[in-house]
């Protein structure tokens, strides 16, 4: 567990784990997917993969929704080993909506291009109430080959 020091009194900053390295403190499920895509659950990690000529876009999302009113911000753990591309993009989306594609959000983080394995930070501090949070793994609109491949292995929510 992290924590934070305010004065001599040490308190934890993790307010609570949506899923960490396969275990699932909520529940997550397939989301909205379109052209040629896939998700799985691994051992430690949700996969996500979206192919395609044209458009692709695929994304897990919790089964219910979370109540962030005390949450701050988000941070997820991920990386993406899809191709070398500006079409190539990863997002954490927080959202009213639960099957919507990456376009529809309330609070949103977009990475383009690969990345190594990292923790990226996502601001939900203007939030209050009950949210879906979403993970879309997108081949966006470019000539060529494209491939956007995503694992996440852990989301959690801060003070």
């Amino acid at each position: 567990m992290f924590f934070g020091i305010i004065g001599d009194e040490k308190i934890p900053d993790i307010i609570t784990s949506y899923y960490n390295y396969g275990g699932e403190d909520v529940e997550w499920v397939a989301g909205f997917s379109s052209g040629i895509s896939s998700v799985s659950k691994n051992i430690d990690n949700l996969y996500l993969m979206a192919e395609d000529v044209g458009y692709a876009n695929c994304g897990y999302v919790t089964n219910v929704v979370v109540d962030l009113t005390n949450i701050s911000k988000l941070k997820i753990e991920w990386e993406n080993t899809g191709y070398i591309s500006a079409a190539n993009e990863s997002y954490l989306n927080v959202s009213t909506v639960k099957n919507q594609n990456h376009g529809t959000y309330n609070a949103r983080l977009k990475l383009t291009n690969t990345f190594g394995k990292q923790i990226s930070e996502l601001d939900v501090s203007s939030l209050s109430g009950n949210y879906y949070i979403r993970v879309h793994a997108v081949d966006g609109y470019a000539s060529g080959n494209r491939k956007s491949e995503i694992k996440v292995y852990s989301i959690k929510g801060y003070i």
